[in-house]
């Protein structure tokens, strides 16, 4: 097995259809009619996943470790999604955020550090714009 290769996992065979698997882990198909067929196929296929097959430094190695890296980072991905879901589901966890954002409103906490933040923005947009004027009319 070479490094970086899409392994014969049910989500890979949902995936990528056969010819493009053979391609990518450069592997031999064992018929002769779908190893004339498949070129075609693995041109079509790597087309539309934005891959310019006509590039003559395009190398076989590196596609199969693009997707292999992309496969990991999906994976990666739903799998935080998954925890985040499960945080969000937890009524204990929402009733506590629930509660500690009520307090922060009743308190009026927000307020003030609004407040700070508008007071600092204005401040500085009203210096840049006094030493604009200052260096125009200078």
């Amino acid at each position: 097995m070479r490094p970086y290769s899409l392994l014969p996992v049910k989500e890979y065979y949902e995936k990528y259809p056969d010819s493009v698997r053979f391609y990518l882990n450069q592997q031999s198909q064992d018929d002769f009619e779908q190893r004339q067929g498949s070129e075609v196929e693995v041109k079509n296929w790597l087309m539309q996943n934005r891959i310019n097959t006509k590039n003559v430094g395009l190398d076989t190695s590196k596609v199969r470790e693009t997707f292999y890296k992309r496969e990991q980072l999906i994976r990666h991905i739903q799998a935080a999604q998954q925890r985040m879901r499960l945080l969000i589901d937890d009524s204990r966890n929402t009733a506590e955020y629930a509660q500690s954002r009520r307090d922060a409103v009743k308190e009026g906490q927000w307020l003030a550090q609004v407040g700070q933040v508008v007071d600092e923005v204005f401040d500085e947009h009203y210096s840049q714009r006094e030493q604009k004027v200052v260096e125009l009319t200078g």
